[in-house]
């Protein structure tokens, strides 16, 4: 079953969506900082990951244009 990730800087909208994750009968994995996701390690690439775009410690859109982790770590 795929992994289903949340990072939101705003715990309650991070909240809202995984309730409605656990409902869809997926266990959702929180982060309300982008950094603590790639300390998890536990992503690859059957992952769903469901991203803000606007965050203060790091812009979502280059979260996910970032071909790799270890890029987007430079950046921080």
């Amino acid at each position: 079953m795929a992994k289903v990730f949340i990072i939101d800087d705003e715990r309650q909208v991070a909240d809202m969506l995984g309730e409605v994750v656990e409902l869809a009968g997926f266990t959702p994995t929180i982060y309300t900082d982008a950094r603590h996701f790639f300390e998890d390690k536990s992503y690859d690439d059957e992952s769903v990951i469901l991203l803000d775009l606007n965050m203060p410690s790091m812009d979502g859109c280059l979260l996910y244009t970032s071909p790799s982790p270890r890029d987007l770590l430079s950046h921080l």
